[in-house]
């Protein structure tokens, strides 16, 4: 299966690199080689040209690079020694290689796993692998002598003999023979590993043969040549094999065509015997008689460096390739209102650490294995050949809070990328206003309003829309400017993950007034009583007294019943913001005297539905005969009785006030007209006022203005709270932070009760909070 799957793998690379060309690779800004003179060692900067360093070296036989760093394994032949120098020339490494394996007769052949720093050493027939440490990993025998050998992408050791070639896994395990007899003419010299195009290239001394990894034993391309090979190599990203022969260097494409040649004579070098290719300079390098020469990977000559013996050993870094994953979105550590977010994976590659690029029809043989809060999903992410990146919608909602993304890709080769994680958080649930202050539909009397309250997210931001004002945290306060008449306001609370709640406030501008429209001005009315009424402007919460009787009010139309004195009697309206603004407006009546027979509601004010019982006071000493009631004041008569002593009563469901009006007749036919009024309250808009009333306090405490939050509160309550202000005035944030939102507990005419919950120590402890309608008829706290 294993096999099967790197052979639809390959044909798939090998389909994509024909039809959208090789890989592109961006060179390093700086590498370098390695190449042996005259009992030295010598490290040449590629970015530069230069010779970086120069290490006394006896008997250096072969040169071996990693794939990233500008260290070199060297083979001391005559010794037996493995030395391992670092980017800067220093021994960092010596391992004897008897001491690995004594059954190793004289060492050959040295290669490098790109991936590990594994080491392959043999002599003709004994390969050992090693540590980069000097350990060994394991040691077995090839068929036959080995000529060369190549660690290829997939990690494994391939090993040329004369007539075969052997593939190794890397425990040393042969996985396959592939004899060479029908496609050389001769004994097999070189070859190279095209892991990337799926080729293999083994040669002889006039020979090319190209074999095809998915299937060898297909007749291979054959290339006759005309001169000798002496120095066989592979650019590994065009897949372009390099043949140097005594007065030439030749580059042959996958194809088999002749698409580089380089003409040595003209530039007075000869015999090159040693050839190789650095994947990171993108540079061809040779060695000739008496120097060492940089082409680039078009053949063109670029720089020499002069070398008594060129030919001796060089080094250049091991071709290593490396899949790559970058998680596009969400971005890292996200904050999302998106319970079901796009996730995306942008698939790429690394050669030497360096970027390069692949066609995506390659990128598409990744295996992806992603975890979503623990859970396989890597199955459900769709690979698009368009963008070279994989995405993947959730189906279902992702839980509130905290989640994690884990994702990793294997290549066709097995070599698995950098592992990607993201902790991100799913937010979805909008912020919420707790209090605004003022009421919707306020009646201001300034030109300045404060438009401020809080919020459950003190990391939210308040925006005053349209303003360009904003305010982050739980508490927001914005003057705001009004003009005469409704003035309209947005204010929208945004969370870090975007999500939004927006509301609407209108404030009207409307000077503090009252006016009396009944009765008259010098008026004489009679009875022990006189309903007075008219219209008042204020903000909500506004409350009206005439001669201190509480008067009821309803959308700027107040009505009270006023004892009255006989003869002159001064009414006084007043009208009392919550702020404790007042106006007055005084009228004088004449009263010609009481009313013998009376009728008063008991109470006056309640919350709907509300039972109203009306009391009848007789003085005539006369019988009573008849009386008539119109409860809802709507000119028809709800109830008509001839028993003086019968109860008197009705239950309002609508909210409103209501003018109850009676006639009363006695045993000499005299007549009695009565009227009194009676308000049914609406307990959502009483409800809205006290919630203002609380907000506007814990606003207030909240923004340190102890001054403003005594406004909410009656006198005997400002006496008791405002001491307890004052010690933790610093604190009122996180306090009214910790506690729960305002619970209803009942509403009446008179009386407000909530609760609050908050945990202390552990312990849930309900608070509870009294508003009452104060003697000048505004709503304050009473007690909490």
């Amino acid at each position: 299966m294993r096999m099967q799957q790197k052979s639809q793998f390959v044909k798939r690379l090998v389909t994509s690199m024909v039809l959208l060309g090789a890989v592109s690779v961006n060179a390093m800004a700086d590498s370098c080689i390695w190449y042996a003179d005259d009992d030295t060692i010598r490290q040449v900067q590629t970015s530069t040209n230069q010779i970086t360093h120069v290490i006394p070296l006896r008997n250096p036989q072969r040169l071996i690079m990693n794939a990233t760093d500008c260290g070199v394994w060297v083979l001391d032949k005559n010794n037996s020694k493995l030395l391992r120098y670092s980017a800067d020339g220093v021994l960092e490494r010596e391992i004897r290689v008897r001491n690995l394996d004594a059954r190793l007769d004289e060492v050959d052949l040295l290669h490098v796993d790109p991936y590990d720093g594994s080491l392959w050493i043999t002599d003709d027939r004994r390969i050992d692998h090693v540590t980069p440490t000097g350990q060994l990993i394991t040691s077995f025998s090839a068929p036959g002598d080995v000529r060369r050998m190549q660690v290829a992408l997939d990690r494994s050791l391939w090993a040329l003999g004369k007539r075969d070639l052997w593939h190794f896994d890397p425990s040393g395990k042969l996985l396959t023979s592939y004899p060479l007899g029908r496609h050389l003419a001769d004994d097999a010299r070189y070859f190279e590993l095209d892991s990337l195009g799926g080729l293999i290239w083994p040669a002889d001394d006039n020979d090319l043969a190209q074999l095809k990894l998915v299937n060898p034993v297909d007749p291979p391309l054959r290339i006759r040549l005309r001169r000798d090979v002496t120095g066989f190599t592979l650019d590994p990203f065009t897949g372009n094999v390099w043949v140097a022969q005594k007065e030439a260097l030749l580059a042959y494409s996958r194809a088999g065509a002749l698409v580089h040649t380089t003409d040595l004579e003209s530039r007075n070098l000869r015999n090159p015997e040693k050839l190789a290719f650095d994947p990171i300079s993108r540079s061809l390098w040779a060695g000739t008689e008496r120097s060492i020469n940089r082409f680039t990977d078009s053949g063109e000559f670029v720089v020499r460096f002069a070398a008594r013996d060129g030919d001796e050993a060089l080094g250049v870094p091991a071709f290593k390739v490396e899949p790559t994953l970058t998680l596009v979105r969400p971005p890292q550590n996200a904050l999302t209102n998106s319970p079901q977010p796009l996730f995306t994976l942008n698939y790429g590659a690394a050669c030497n650490s360096v970027v390069c690029t692949f066609p995506n029809d390659y990128l598409a043989g990744y295996r992806l294995t992603v975890t979503l809060n623990s859970l396989a999903v890597g199955s459900q992410f769709l690979f698009d050949l368009g963008t070279g990146q994989s995405s993947f919608t959730p189906a279902t909602r992702l839980p509130e809070g905290a989640n994690t993304f884990s994702a990793q890709v294997k290549d066709g080769f097995g070599t698995l990328s950098n592992t990607v994680t993201n902790a991100f958080t799913v937010d979805t649930i909008a912020p919420r206003f707790l209090t605004v202050v003022p009421l919707n539909g306020a009646v201001i009397p300034t030109p300045l309003a404060i438009l401020q309250g809080t919020t459950d997210d003190p990391q939210a931001t308040v925006v005053l829309e349209g303003t360009g004002l904003n305010q982050t945290g739980a508490n927001f306060s914005f003057p705001v400017i009004l003009q005469s008449g409704a003035n309209i306001f947005i204010l929208s609370a945004i969370d870090r993950a975007g999500n939004r709640t927006s509301l609407s406030r209108t404030l009207i501008r409307a000077s503090l007034s009252i006016n009396i429209a009944a009765p008259t001005p010098s008026a004489t009315v009679s009875g022990s009583t006189v309903l007075v009424s008219g219209t008042f402007q204020g903000p909500s919460n506004t409350g009206v007294t005439v001669n201190g009787v509480v008067a009821v009010t309803d959308n700027g139309v107040f009505y009270a019943q006023v004892p009255l004195q006989p003869g002159s009697n001064q009414l006084n309206a007043v009208a009392t913001s919550p702020d404790g603004t007042t106006v007055t407006q005084a009228i004088t009546v004449t009263n010609s005297g009481s009313s013998p027979i009376s009728i008063t509601a008991s109470p006056v004010y309640g919350v709907a539905p509300y039972k109203v019982t009306f009391d009848l006071q007789n003085a005539t000493g006369r019988t009573i005969t008849q009386i008539q009631a119109d409860y809802n004041g709507d000119g028809a008569v709800d109830f008509t009785t001839a028993n003086a002593s019968a109860t008197l009563e009705f239950t309002y469901t609508t909210p409103g006030i209501y003018t109850a009006r009676f006639t009363v007749l006695d045993d000499q036919n005299a007549s009695y007209p009565i009227s009194t009024i009676v308000q049914v309250i609406d307990a959502a808009r009483l409800d809205q006022v006290l919630r203002a009333t609380w907000g506007g306090m814990a606003s207030a405490l909240a923004h340190g203005d102890k001054a403003q939050a005594l406004q909410f509160l009656n006198t005997q309550a400002r006496e008791k709270y405002g001491p307890v202000f004052d010690t933790l005035i610093s604190g009122m944030p996180q306090i009214l932070g910790s506690f729960s939102n305002l619970q209803t507990v009942s509403i009446s005419g008179d009386l407000g009760e909530y609760a609050i919950n908050r945990m202390i120590n552990g312990v849930n402890r309900v608070f509870f909070i009294y508003l009452i309608r104060d003697i000048d008829g505004v709503w304050r706290i009473d007690s909490m």
